[in-house]
């Protein structure tokens, strides 16, 4: 898997939105003329909104990085989190990780303790963005890098994201092709879809599965929502939902640990089989087994997989220190299915 893997990291781990449209003059112009602009501004000593930019930590034999992030029971951020961290101690560096259970005033203070013991760098997956702004911004006057991961804050040095809308889409469209495989085209398909309303990149990935449904298999209809946060809370949710509602045929999940709680009730309930089918991102390894098994998890929608993004990560920190770095780092989306789960699988 990570051979696979790193070939498409390797194409696209500097990847811009800006640029999709490829071979345009005139977008190349324009190109051209904003980075003179940005160029003149680092001169200046302000960043694009006028505000003092953060100073590239000082060169030396070690460096020390704060994550805050939401929940490091969540087996995609945790496995990011522990790569990072992996990478960063061959180096003798120190890695604080902590959560802020998407409580802004705590990740406000773990900023400002992070501010205060001196990080060169710190990692933030924050949806709270104009909340957490002035600790950020505190950071950044005393020389440190701000990251943002997972969820891109304007104001931060760098952003490591993904194409979340695009992830969801090809959920979607993952369920309209099984839909029409296993029940036919004029079948209306009876759907569950668990949300997260407070995550703005949750909210894309939810908004891409239904349009990628509407585009392959229109005929459906959601007749229950629920809004999981981690492995545990999916199953119980994947429970009350069948029991509420026993002829649903799909789950829509956000995140693969909320996919393998809903398999597990799936399993448990005695309804895994042909006529059920669970759909998600992050492509985990232990997702990526299960879609290999041939179970009712079909698809899960890769983000290069969890470690090879915390290696971006760590590669990020690298590029900063030398002076090469981007201000925008993507993930890429890589639909595994059952045609090809047995390439990436460990």
């Amino acid at each position: 898997m990570k051979k696979l893997v790193a070939a498409v990291l390797t194409g696209l781990m500097v990847f811009s939105l800006a640029a999709c449209g490829g071979g345009d003059s005139k977008e190349t112009e324009a190109k051209k003329e904003t980075e003179a602009k940005t160029e003149a501004k680092a001169d200046a000593g302000e960043t694009k909104t006028g505000e003092t930019e953060a100073k590239a930590p000082e060169k030396k034999d070690s460096y020390s990085v704060g994550i805050t992030i939401q929940d490091l029971s969540n087996a995609t951020w945790a496995t990011q989190v522990n790569t990072i961290t992996e990478k960063c101690e061959e180096l003798g560096w120190t890695v604080t990780a902590v959560q802020h259970d998407n409580d802004a005033q705590k990740c406000i203070t773990q900023i400002e303790n992070f501010t205060n013991s001196g990080c060169d760098f710190i990692f933030i997956q924050s949806s709270a963005a104009e909340a957490i702004k002035d600790a950020v911004k505190a950071a950044q006057d005393k020389g440190i890098c701000v990251i943002g991961t997972g969820v891109a804050l304007e104001f931060a040095d760098m952003n490591y994201t993904n194409d979340n809308y695009d992830a969801g889409y090809r959920c979607g469209q993952a369920i309209g092709n099984w839909a029409n495989e296993t029940f036919g085209e004029d079948h209306e398909l009876i759907v569950a879809q668990f949300l997260y309303d407070e995550i703005v990149e949750v909210t894309q990935r939810t908004d891409g599965q239904l349009d990628g449904l509407k585009e392959t298999h229109p005929k459906f209809q959601v007749v229950a929502n629920a809004h999981p946060t981690d492995s545990a809370t999916a199953m119980t949710e994947t429970e009350n939902v069948l029991t509420a509602h026993p002829e649903i045929e799909v789950i829509f999940n956000w995140g693969d640990s909320m996919a393998l709680g809903s398999l597990e009730a799936v399993r448990s309930m005695n309804r895994e089989g042909e006529e059920m089918a669970i759909v998600s991102v992050d492509g985990t390894d232990e997702a990526v087994a299960e879609i290999a098994a041939g179970s009712s998890l079909i698809m899960s929608c890769s983000l290069g997989g969890p470690e090879e993004q915390g290696l971006q990560q760590f590669d990020m920190l690298q590029a900063y220190i030398a002076g090469t770095n981007e201000d925008h780092y993507y993930s890429p989306n890589i639909t595994i299915d059952r045609s090809n789960a047995k390439d990436y699988a460990q």
